[in-house]
């Protein structure tokens, strides 16, 4: 099955709309999922063998610029065939992705 990447900049990662619905469903039944969103108190403890989050930390408005840039790379070069971002302020990266590469874009 394809893989698929979870991005939010806002977000913690165990969003209840993010994490539980939908990335613990995709990868119930049968996508590879990553989960890249804002890290919190509680570790994830990795019950899916099909499930990844990787945490970053909370970021001011004024410099989350810093954040979009990463995730662009990490997207471009992720082997996800479909990226899923859960802010509106990921637009950019979502327009430029769409233009340099074949992946399927997600809001």
């Amino acid at each position: 099955m394809d893989e698929i990447l979870i991005m939010s900049s806002v977000h913690c990662w165990n969003d209840v709309r993010m994490f539980h619905r939908e990335a613990n469903s995709l990868a119930e039944n049968g996508y590879k999922v990553k989960v890249i969103a804002v890290e919190t108190d509680t570790a994830y403890t990795g019950k899916h063998c099909r499930l990844n989050v990787e945490t970053i930390q909370k970021i001011p408005l004024g410099k989350r610029y810093k954040v979009w840039y990463r995730f662009y790379h990490i997207a471009r070069i992720s082997p996800a065939k479909i990226i899923i971002f859960h802010d509106p302020e990921l637009y950019i990266i979502a327009y430029f992705l769409k233009k340099f590469t074949n992946k399927k874009i997600i809001f």
